[in-house]
């Protein structure tokens, strides 16, 4: 079965400020790949007056409606300045931002937001409207931290907590590996009795299991993927705990893809506390699949 980067709209959220300039940056190299459109959305959250329950009226509103579609044609005018290849529609949406680009991105192919770097420290802020989107999103959601440029280290790192239900998980990163001709690291975290707890190879009477553990990774990668792999494969069974172990593989990848929850309220905590630690750990791009959602896989170019 031969992988190919399907076509469709890329949708990215920008908000007038740096937070949004990866995630830029990635969402004009998946629209090419994909030989899709790029949709640039800023959505103006409503402001509420204090004991009411409608939005305020009067020139506040008219303003703010105002300074959102100069922010979302500001945009567009920047991602046309440097890929004048693309098509790129503009959209402005009010309300709820977290339910805007959600119905926005429901007929598109992937979701692409932005995430900052904290001054002076080595993780990034991810703020609640990344979270609760990537949280209730029916298309993978992809943060990208703002100072991103893009990378070549040639890997793609995909975090596997259940083999059985990982089948969104791995046919999105395999595809996203053939997009990239890049090499793709499958790894299962997996808490040891005795091993410490911390990332490395399993040691002792574990090495049997670790190595059961790989098996049925490849068997699940290649079901994932239709039987057939073009793409240079490892598959990794670590002792440790999960976020951590995936923290220390992220060194070495450009993309990091991993799965959220299969719970059904919409709140940031349906990501799993791993998949939260790790977006606040990570300088590369984190796609968050959702279950039962397609498998599309995403390449970026700067």
């Amino acid at each position: 079965m031969k992988i190919t980067t399907p076509r469709g709209a890329v949708v990215v959220a920008v908000d007038g400020t740096r937070r949004s300039a990866g995630a830029v940056r990635y969402a004009i190299g998946e629209a090419r790949a994909r030989e899709g459109v790029l949709h640039v959305v800023h959505v103006s959250s409503l402001p509420y007056p204090d004991g009411d329950l409608w939005p305020a009226q009067g020139h506040d509103l008219e303003d703010l409606i105002g300074t959102g579609r100069a922010i979302t044609n500001a945009a567009v005018s920047q991602v046309a300045s440097v890929a004048p290849d693309l098509e790129v529609v503009p959209v402005h949406r009010a309300g709820s931002r977290v339910g805007e680009l959600v119905k926005v991105a429901a007929s598109a192919s992937v979701l692409v937001l932005g995430s900052e770097t904290r001054e002076g420290i080595g993780h990034l802020f991810v703020g609640a409207t990344s979270l609760e989107t990537a949280a209730r999103a029916d298309v993978p959601v992809v943060i990208v931290p703002a100072d991103w440029q893009g990378a070549a280290l040639g890997q793609i790192v995909a975090g596997v907590k259940d083999v059985t239900g990982s089948g969104e998980l791995l046919g999105y990163a395999v595809a996203s590996a053939v997009a990239r001709h890049a090499e793709l690291r499958v790894v299962h975290a997996v808490e040891h009795p005795g091993g410490g707890g911390e990332p490395g190879p399993a040691r002792g009477p574990v090495d049997v299991a670790r190595a059961t553990g790989a098996a049925r990774l490849r068997r699940a990668v290649a079901d994932a993927s239709g039987g057939s792999v073009d793409v240079e494969l490892t598959v990794d069974e670590v002792a440790g705990r999960p976020a951590d172990v995936l923290v220390a593989a992220m060194a070495d990848a450009d993309l990091l893809v991993v799965a959220r929850h299969h719970r059904k309220h919409p709140h940031p905590a349906r990501l799993g506390h791993v998949v939260r630690v790790v977006l606040g750990a990570s300088d590369i791009p984190v796609v968050v699949v959702p279950p039962n959602g397609r498998r599309d896989p995403a390449s970026s170019s700067s």
